[in-house]
């Protein structure tokens, strides 16, 4: 088995390791990443796809059940485009479908027209170029449609949509992060020591801008739900977590002592853990917890004295950590497991996307 020495190569890998958040954050300012249909001027559109039935004479939905179509089919009339449209099935009984494109650089720059009815006119075209009957859903409920053809799409509706963020929404956001990973850092710093502070930011600054260097890379396009996903790493920082037992708080330890007391109390007993997250924006503010209830097996005196030598109970609320050694003196929990690690991770998310 092949060994290898990461700590004598350690002076080498931190040097890539700068490298590395140097150019994430160069790439944040020149190149931005590959934004996403989420954040470009576009057309939405709800269609529902129907076939002529000669045995009863009148189109019904274009299911798979009635032999219809497949979603692949849907894309492919869009295939020769080149901005062709993202299509996603909304409803499989009503063989309905959302079409969502981006305004091409030609319709946006043609003053004389409304670059949404240019796109409709486009994706028109498309559909009738791979013999597709294509109506307003006006027309098509009074009949006057062409039979003989056997695919039809009725245009229920369509809108143009403007983007929530740009491009300097994004390099707002790069520098929201610094000025928040700034007072982060001073909030450590004054509540531990400056080593706990460099060694937490340290850690985050690598982990975010490099995910963000990655971002401005990635063939991938960049959505609402990328980003959200980018600030729940942020946000895993951006949390307290407190115990509660028998009304009374516990926080983090002051000393050795005090976490003795702290583990002494929760031996063999049910408390609560609560992370309490804010999210904050230029015009929203919302904060939620979450709850988890915690059963603790007993614990001996030797074993309180032997967890605290490890160190890890001293920047833990209650004095422990489930994810390390504090997990062997866990019996049972009632809810969320990343709340008892100080962050609740799908509710984060679930809140994040709301916000975008």
């Amino acid at each position: 088995m092949k060994v290898i020495k990461f700590t004598k190569i350690r002076y080498v890998m931190f040097i890539f390791s700068l490298l590395l958040i140097a150019g994430g954050l160069v790439l944040a300012f020149t190149k931005g990443p590959n934004w996403g249909i989420d954040f470009l001027n576009g057309l939405n559109m709800t269609v529902s796809v129907k076939k002529y039935d000669t045995t009863i004479n009148e189109y019904i939905p274009a299911t798979i059940e009635n032999e219809g179509l497949l979603i692949e089919e849907v894309r492919g009339w869009f295939s020769a485009l080149d901005n062709a449209p993202e299509v996603q099935l909304q409803s499989k009984e009503a063989a309905r479908y959302a079409i969502r494109t981006v305004f091409t650089d030609d319709e946006e720059a043609d003053l004389g027209k409304d670059p949404a009815e240019l796109e409709m006119d486009r994706l028109s075209e498309a559909m009738e170029s791979a013999g597709v009957q294509v109506v307003q859903a006006g027309v098509y409920e009074e009949g006057l449609v062409d039979p003989s053809q056997r695919l039809l799409v009725v245009i229920e509706s369509s809108q143009s949509s403007s983007p929530d963020w740009t491009e300097n929404s994004w390099k707002q956001l790069v520098i929201l992060l610094l000025v928040a990973l700034l007072l982060i850092t001073i909030y450590i710093w004054v509540r531990f020591t400056w080593g706990f502070a460099l060694a937490a930011m340290t850690a985050l600054v690598h982990d975010v801008f490099i995910m963000i260097g990655f971002l401005c890379i990635a063939p991938f396009e960049v959505s609402k739900t990328t980003i959200a996903a980018l600030l729940t790493i942020i946000g895993y920082s951006l949390n307290d977590t407190i115990v509660v037992f028998d009304t009374e708080i516990l926080g983090k330890p002051k000393d050795k002592e005090d976490a003795r007391q702290i583990l002494s109390k929760l031996s063999g007993k049910v408390h609560e853990v609560k992370t309490a997250v804010a999210i904050l924006t230029s015009n929203q503010y919302e904060v939620f917890v979450s709850t988890t209830k915690v059963k603790m097996s007993q614990i001996t005196d030797e074993e309180i004295e032997t967890y605290i030598e490890t160190g890890e109970p001293m920047d833990k609320a209650g004095a422990y950590g489930i994810h390390g050694y504090g997990a062997r003196f866990i019996e049972s929990i009632e809810g969320d497991y990343y709340t008892v690690m100080g962050l609740p991770i799908n509710m984060l998310y679930q809140n994040l996307k709301r916000f975008l």
